[in-house]
């Protein structure tokens, strides 16, 4: 199996699992909507060398089974990894660092097709929120 080019990979470096970063974002992150997803994202450096790192939350009290839940986030990473690249570009290029939540907030199992589409819905409306040019300058 041939392996991914670094900018497709989405290995363990991009998960977000601080919970202090997590708290932090919460309270006082970005809010971008883009029905089905609400994204949360906030400056911060991280604990590890990436541009980016993401966390997913589906709601338990929405979807009770663990296995929509399940689906519903590896179709969120997978659609993540095919649309992440030139946002990571544009924030590596600014030496910054980026903490993201994505919350699922549908009422049906999307497809990654459609879950492509909403992410990059977000993202440009996130990006005309913070002009690249005004990015925080580096610590």
């Amino acid at each position: 199996m041939e392996s991914l080019p670094p900018s497709l990979k989405l290995n363990r470096n991009y998960s977000l699992k601080s919970g202090r970063i997590i708290g932090q974002l919460f309270q006082d992150g970005a809010t971008t909507k883009a029905f089905p997803l609400l994204m949360r994202t906030r400056w911060t450096p991280l604990p590890r060398p990436v541009a980016i790192q993401l966390t997913i939350s589906v709601g338990k009290r929405k979807w009770p089974r663990a296995v929509d839940r399940n689906r519903i986030k590896r179709r969120i990473r997978e659609a993540w990894r095919l649309e992440k690249m030139p946002w990571e570009a544009q924030i590596l290029s600014a030496h910054q660092q980026l903490a993201v939540v994505l919350i699922f907030v549908g009422n049906e199992i999307p497809e990654v097709e459609d879950l492509r589409r909403n992410l990059r819905k977000a993202m440009k409306k996130w990006l005309t929120q913070v002009d690249p040019i005004h990015l925080p300058p580096s610590p």
